[in-house]
């Protein structure tokens, strides 16, 4: 478990390394993860438990796209793992057709996230987002917020 003011810092660090386009995919999950969470206001609930063949050491590693630092022994190997479990994914990211485990669709979403390891890291990255996007819609003027009113006024 990751803790202290650097987690947020550690997750960017490996979704950096494992991912082509990190920052626009981690935007994507979290606009959808923020979506939920702002049309329910819990976490999404967990009906299955995340398959226990993904963390067997006979389940096929991660074969492309990848660093080495993420291959299996690698420094990055467990963290990879972690955030793999966290947002509902195969080790091998969904980028491996021929992965035993999920045959190229473990992409994030595949499977539901670990309960404990999403906490862990989606949910204070979602924390983040919703402050700030609570923060900019309240410094948007009540006028500029619906155009319908601003309209109307002229009239």
């Amino acid at each position: 478990m990751l803790g202290g003011s650097s987690e947020l810092e550690q997750v960017e660090t490996l979704v950096m390394q494992v991912l082509p386009d990190p920052r626009g995919f981690a935007d994507r999950v979290l606009s959808q993860l923020l979506d939920r969470l702002a049309s329910d206001g819990s976490t999404p609930p967990l009906a299955m438990q995340f398959p226990m063949s993904m963390s067997t050491p006979e389940s096929p590693q991660p074969t492309t796209g990848q660093p080495d630092s993420a291959q299996p022994g690698g420094p990055f190997a467990d963290r990879d793992a972690e955030l793999a479990a966290a947002l509902g994914a195969c080790l091998c990211w969904g980028e491996d057709p021929e992965c035993r485990t999920c045959e190229g669709d473990g992409f994030p979403g595949w499977a539901d996230p670990d309960e404990e390891l999403y906490r862990e890291y989606v949910l204070p990255v979602l924390r983040r987002r919703k402050a700030s996007a609570q923060a900019a819609a309240a410094a948007v003027p009540s006028h500029q917020a619906d155009p319908e009113r601003e309209e109307g006024a002229g009239t």
